[in-house]
């Protein structure tokens, strides 16, 4: 599949003149659809792997080299949208668990310090 360097349009590989805008379609005009930047990949299998920090890191550099090169950035953007909703997510039980946890820490202190009291 190609595309009009001028107007975008998808083209049929034979063709020597864009149905859209009229432009002759000569070797320099005609543009080679363009895949995902690896980076983009790799932050998107990192982010459904749970590996947030590289996950974010490769998205946003997939992101930002993408559209500069013209690749596909959709992987990029998923991968930035799992890793932030899961920071997110970690954040809130954070907030949500942490106190119960200081709790359990402190009985289980309490406990080990009677225990060493009665010995």
């Amino acid at each position: 599949m190609k595309y009009c360097k001028y107007c975008g349009a998808e083209l049929s590989n034979d063709a020597n003149v864009c149905s859209r805008c009229g432009h002759s379609l000569g070797g320099s005009n005609v543009q080679q659809e363009k895949g995902h930047h690896g980076l983009g990949i790799a932050g998107f299998i990192l982010s459904l792997l749970s590996v947030q920090p590289l996950a974010l890191i490769f998205s946003i550099i997939g992101l930002a080299v993408g559209k500069r090169n013209g690749n596909k950035t959709g992987l990029a953007v998923a991968g930035l949208v799992i890793s932030i909703i899961y920071i997110v997510v970690e954040i809130i039980i954070f907030i949500v668990a942490g106190p119960m946890i200081m709790e359990m820490y402190r009985e289980l202190l309490n406990g080990m310090t009677t225990a060493l009291a009665i010995l």
